[in-house]
């Protein structure tokens, strides 16, 4: 959590507000609105920052803040209500704070588990998922193995933005055959990602 202050340098009669733009989907603000009082008019206002965690591999990137007085806040103070004459004519007058977010999102394939045993004509069960949300469709191969020896199903696997997070189903079936006898083998399964997303491709 990062902040701000605002603080203004003469009284008031009547309330100044100040309003915040934002994107809501990288940024969250508390207060979400800035409100002085004549009897708060000489305290500085904090107002506090949270970057929104999000999924999406995003780097370290920067969003604005906007910052401005709205006309009905001026209107409610105007200077028939006696409002300082500094403040009046400042409606719709605009400022702006650059915030840098760093991201925390790594793409990435992970498996479980990385280390399996099995007999000869016997099945284990793994799974995939992804290390962050993709903006497309991953398409996951296996590959890498002898096909002789062991199946892989699926061998291509398709998974959806909204479940990256899946854990998928994949099945490793050793072949009962006399083709190797030479005691235990040692395969490796290698996986390939394939995106229009280009994090995943």
């Amino acid at each position: 959590v990062q902040s701000f202050s605002l603080s203004l340098s003469c009284p008031l009669w009547s309330n100044l507000f100040v309003k915040f733009h934002y994107d809501r989907s990288q940024l969250s603000i508390a207060p979400t609105d800035a409100v002085f009082t004549p009897g708060t008019w000489n305290e500085q206002l904090f107002v506090d920052v949270r970057a929104v965690d999000d999924s999406w591999v995003e780097g370290v990137h920067s969003e604005n803040i906007s910052l401005y007085i709205p006309s009905f806040s001026i209107a409610a103070i105007s200077p028939a209500h006696n409002i300082m004459p500094s403040f009046s004519g400042f409606e719709g007058q605009t400022g702006e704070i650059k915030v840098t977010i760093v991201d925390n999102d790594e793409a990435g394939l992970f498996v479980d588990p990385i280390d399996q045993i099995v007999a000869e004509g016997k099945a284990v069960l793994g799974s995939v998922w992804l290390g962050s949300r993709p903006y497309e469709p991953v398409y996951v191969t296996a590959t890498g193995y002898d096909p002789e020896i062991l199946m892989v199903t699926p061998s291509v696997m398709m998974i959806k933005p909204e479940e990256w997070n899946w854990a998928q189903e994949v099945w490793i079936n050793v072949f009962d055959n006399d083709i190797y006898t030479k005691g235990n083998l040692t395969q490796e399964i290698m996986f390939e990602l394939g995106s229009d997303d280009a994090v995943y491709n």
